[in-house]
């Protein structure tokens, strides 16, 4: 398991840039299928995370069925050919369709990844991990822009995501030892979660951790650039840093949950960084706003990422791929209706409408879970 820690971060990294290479092309999409942002946000988020959905959702079979390796080779397979799906598209409608197999993709590196990463390599390497899926999506962000500056086709965006899915394949191994059962109990598990306080309070931070930044990221640039201030290149340049500063946080958090800090105490605190940098966002599109905006949630939006990831697999404890698929199936199913709903907003030139109801999310996940959920199961 020598390659467990490159094949982890490439996984997240190739998987997680399906999250960002939509958004700095958002209006040359908008002009080639004559659609709004509104319609754009349904390809570039409900459509692809209809795909993550759907993979968590299936996380017990999943779990049952596939082996962590083999799960992770078919989710490259998947994103990959989202990703030509998608270069070719000749409609909207076919552009959407490929989304939804880099979704599937997606949903199979959460599901299968973070159990790989642990088996591997304990919380230090989930931290990895999840610094992994912040980078991802910042790097395709950061090149989009650029691209998009220079003029590139919208197309070459996706060429380059349908290579990269298919990097980590020589370096995954042969089998990965699984943390779950040998076989999960296969009846009863959403009434098991359906009466647990503390899934649900960790549910939150799974939502406010792992798609917040995500909801956020497929609209930043041209949030930004709608103000006039900044170009799609700076713009990108913004959005690159916002995801590098939040991936250096989800390995920090890593360290710090290994040293012994308390879950709550990482959780709060990065909240109130994040509650606070979303509502930066939503008073300004400036520079000024959007600098502040970027330090204060790469803070505080992927701080807990390691918290989420190991007591997600512990919060229903004769369930952990269960219990974590079923937490990733509701992270997963917020952006299906919020991010078109924040493409409107944006284009409706009433930002703080979808902002700030996201900061409020974010501080009220922190508060609920000051007390971590820690496999505690409550009727």
């Amino acid at each position: 398991m020598k390659r467990a820690g490159p094949a982890a971060f490439l996984l997240a990294v190739a998987a997680a840039w399906n999250g960002g290479n939509v958004g700095a092309i958002v209006a040359p999409l908008a002009d080639e299928f004559s659609v709004s942002l509104g319609e754009v946000g349904l390809a570039s988020g409900t459509f692809f995370f209809a795909g993550v959905f759907a993979a968590g959702l299936a996380g017990s079979e999943l779990a049952r069925r596939l082996p962590i390796a083999g799960g992770l080779r078919i989710a490259c397979v998947l994103g990959s050919a989202g990703n030509v799906v998608c270069a070719l598209s000749p409609s909207f409608s076919v552009l959407a369709g490929g989304r939804v197999l880099a979704g599937l993709a997606l949903g199979l590196v959460l599901l299968f990844g973070g159990a790989f990463a642990r088996a591997a390599g304990g919380v230090r390497l989930l931290g990895v991990y999840g610094a992994g899926i912040t980078l991802g999506v910042a790097v395709a962000l950061g090149l989009g822009g650029l691209l998009e500056d220079l003029g590139a086709s919208w197309r070459l965006a996706f060429w380059i995501s349908a290579g990269l899915a298919l990097v980590p394949l020589p370096l995954l191994p042969a089998r990965v030892p699984s943390p779950a059962p040998r076989q999960e109990p296969d009846q009863g598990l959403f009434a098991e979660a359906l009466g647990s306080l503390d899934f649900w309070r960790l549910e939150l931070l799974t939502i406010s951790t792992l798609t917040v930044p995500l909801v956020i990221g497929a609209w930043l640039v041209v949030y930004l650039v709608s103000g006039g201030d900044l170009g799609p290149a700076e713009a990108g340049i913004l959005s690159f840093a916002l995801f590098a500063l939040s991936a250096l946080m989800r390995a920090v958090g890593g360290r710090l949950s290994e040293s012994g800090v308390a879950p709550g105490r990482i959780a709060l605190a990065a909240a109130v960084a994040g509650a606070l940098g979303i509502a930066a966002l939503a008073a300004g599109d400036t520079l000024g706003w959007a600098l502040l905006a970027v330090a204060l949630m790469g803070v505080g939006l992927s701080l807990p990422s390691a918290v989420v990831y190991d007591l997600g697999e512990r919060v229903l404890p004769d369930r952990p791929i269960g219990g974590l698929g079923l937490l990733l199936v509701g992270a997963n199913a917020f952006p299906i209706p919020v991010i078109p709903l924040v493409g409107a907003a944006i284009a409706a030139d009433n930002p703080e409408v979808a902002f700030l109801p996201l900061a409020a999310l974010v501080l009220v996940a922190g508060i609920a879970n000051a007390r971590p959920a820690a496999g505690t199961r409550t009727a």
